[in-house]
């Protein structure tokens, strides 16, 4: 028993003395705290405490204290503290170029912990002298700078001094408003105060700010006319920023240099008010280059000037005798042999397709319906001149559908007559081209939501439509067609498609050719510079094409109209820009050949402004120039080129969209 008493004993005392075979757990790791424990920002000179504590370490012998900033002086600090107890660093009288290391390192052992200070100078105000100058009744913004100071910075005048009025200083040295009342020089202190502990403040420093009257300028109404033989037009100055009732002189240049009544024109009174018009009349004779016509400011300085270009020609447009017997836009207006003009279709002033039509005679300048209407009300259709007189109608949409169906014009009995057959599809804002042989290609379109890229050719003789052997490259609308029917033997006879719109309502820059020889479209070798719909193509007497004006997509349901023209050369098939491009940007306008050679552009939609002006591409030098204005804003309107070289313009719509029933002749 006494045995076994002495093996427990023996085996507990054990157990005391090592844990009964369970180790001990190991010391708690040495660590080194700092307060504050972020980085710090200080101004020359400056002091600040910081205190390193130990953790885990009761036996510890306090902390020595270093400085490191890359050489240099790097300030002071006490060289050794207990831990709890506040070190003293003392920023240098110049700041270092590097930041400072504050380093505690507790004595006798490894463990230790950095922070860094930031010394910076004392703040200074590095904007200096005259700020820009101000102007009277315009916004006005500036930031003043500063060098040095412990961020962030906050800026005040100085000195008792103010900023001219309604203009004011924030606390972070923006200078904004808008100068009002009187002009002149202000003068006025700033000083900017850091945050450093103690916060330091900079010295005054003064500026100025000149506050001026803003400069007078000149706005011409119109800033482009086209003039008549003999004819006077009025313009008018509006100064802005001048004194009231100010005044202009008006001169007349060409090329630069002053030129007699007899060259350029008169105008009357050479002097004016802002705001009241001048009278320009034009010679009797046509000058030898445009004409400026320039309004300079009286009163102010600097002058201020604005020129008008005024094109003096013998061209203009006048109303016809009678008007249509119906308003209509989106219609066709053809040339007969007779010398008479055919208006088919369109919409009306409800925006009602029309099965009416009527005849322009030129030699009364009256129109008369015709014997016989459309079998269907029909726009956005085509109508084309056959070989024997008649006037093959296709497509169009009518009130509710798009339309496959055809009807020839005899203008011997005045009436419409179904063709034997229809097309393939149902076709709106499509085109149709007298080919060669007779046969009328028939091209695109719309055949409800879907763009079409077949084709068909019509044959007069059996009264039928065939789609061609092959489609075009790309379903598109509001497209052009020109018949190649001179220039290079190459593309002789060939039809030259190019732009429109795609069924989402972007546009084409490519162009494809019809080669009535295979049936067969190829891709052009090069693409229009713009894509463009809503433009027009013209075959011009040397065989190449101008394709000018239209739209084309700037954004997502944005369009934005053309001003661009560029000429295609059937033998490159390349396309080069116009040498000048129009005076406006134009869609849904019309383009005729003229017997001499131009091309007349009239109306359109610049935009959502419907044009009254008109203008002439000249192919020898590649540029438009200004002509006769149309007595009323058209666009979706026609113009056909007449026997005895006028042209006729019809219908459309004006500037509220309302469907115009008049028309007028370019002569």
């Amino acid at each position: 028993m006494k045995k076994h008493l002495l093996l427990l004993i023996s085996i507990c005392g054990s157990y005391f003395l090592n844990g009964c075979g369970t180790s001990s757990p190991p010391p708690h790791p040495i660590t080194v705290g700092l307060s504050p424990s972020t980085a710090l920002a200080l101004d020359v000179n400056q002091s600040i405490p910081i205190i390193a504590s130990v953790s885990n370490d009761s036996n510890n012998q306090g902390f020595d204290w270093a400085l490191t900033c890359g050489g240099g002086n790097c300030g002071t600090i006490t060289a050794h503290t207990a831990s709890g107890a506040p070190a003293t660093f003392t920023a240098p009288g110049a700041a270092p170029s590097n930041s400072v290391t504050v380093t505690a390192k507790l004595t006798g052992l490894p463990n230790f912990n950095t922070t860094t200070v930031t010394v910076s100078p004392p703040p200074t105000v590095a904007t200096t002298g005259a700020l820009t100058a101000a102007t009277l009744g315009n916004s006005y913004s500036l930031q003043l700078t500063a060098n040095g100071g412990t961020a962030p910075l906050t800026w005040a005048l100085g000195g008792g001094t103010f900023l001219p009025d309604t203009l004011s200083l924030n606390g972070t040295g923006m200078i904004t408003g808008t100068p009002s009342g009187a002009g002149g020089t202000f003068n006025f202190k700033v000083h900017v105060t850091d945050s450093g502990n103690p916060q330091l403040t900079s010295t005054d420093v003064q500026l100025s700010i000149t506050v001026g009257a803003p400069n007078i300028s000149v706005a011409l109404s119109p800033t482009s006319s086209y003039v008549r033989l003999n004819e006077s037009t009025k313009f008018v100055a509006t100064l802005t920023n001048d004194q009231p009732n100010g005044n202009v002189d008006w001169t007349l240049t060409q090329n630069g240099m002053s030129c007699p009544i007899a060259a350029c024109g008169s105008v009357a009174p050479i002097t004016t008010t802002s705001g009241l018009p001048t009278t320009y009349t034009a010679p009797a004779s046509v000058p030898s280059a445009n004409i400026s016509l320039t309004a300079t400011t009286v009163d102010g300085t600097p002058p201020a000037t604005a020129s008008a270009a005024v094109t003096v020609g013998a061209h203009s447009l006048v109303s016809t005798k009678g008007s249509m017997q119906t308003a209509r836009s989106r219609h066709t207006a053809t040339l007969l042999n007779s010398g008479k003009v055919l208006v088919v279709g369109g919409l009306d002033g409800n925006n009602q397709p029309l099965a009416s039509a009527e005849l322009f005679d030129p030699s009364t300048g009256m129109f008369t319906p015709t014997n016989g209407s459309l079998e269907i009300p029909r726009a956005y259709h085509t109508a084309t001149l056959l070989n024997d007189g008649t006037v093959l109608v296709t497509g169009g949409f009518d009130s509710n559908n798009g339309l496959a169906t055809a009807e020839v014009f005899d203008p011997n009995s005045g009436m419409f007559t179904p063709t034997k057959g229809s097309m393939s599809f149902a076709r709106s804002s499509h085109t149709a081209s007298l080919l060669n042989d007779g046969t009328v290609l028939v091209t695109g379109g719309l055949d409800g939501s879907t763009a079409l890229a077949t084709a068909e050719l019509f044959d007069p003789k059996s009264g039928t439509f065939t789609q061609t052997k092959g489609n075009m490259e790309a379903g598109r609308f509001d497209h052009t067609a020109t018949l190649l029917d001179h220039g290079s033997t190459l593309t002789n006879g060939k039809v030259f498609v190019t732009g429109g719109e795609k069924i989402n309502r972007t546009q084409y820059a490519t162009a494809e050719l019809f080669d009535p020889a295979t049936g067969t479209f190829t891709p052009a070798s090069g693409d229009m510079e713009t894509p463009r719909a809503f433009h027009t193509a013209n075959l011009l007497n040397d065989g190449t094409v101008l394709v000018g004006g239209g739209l084309v997509a700037v954004g997502i349901n944005i369009y934005a109209g053309l001003a661009t023209a560029e000429v295609f050369d059937p033998n490159t098939e390349i396309f080069t820009a116009t040498k000048g491009s129009m005076s406006f940007a134009r869609s849904n306008h019309t383009a005729t050949l003229l017997n001499d050679g131009t091309i007349l552009v009239t109306g359109g939609l610049d935009g959502s402004t419907t044009l009254a002006t008109a203008e002439l591409f000249d192919p020898v030098d590649g540029s438009f120039t200004r002509t006769a204005d149309m007595t009323a804003p058209r666009a979706y309107h026609t113009a056909t080129l007449l026997t005895d070289g006028t042209a006729l313009v019809t219908g459309g719509v004006d500037g509220r969209g309302t469907a115009l029933a008049t028309a007028e002749v370019y002569q």
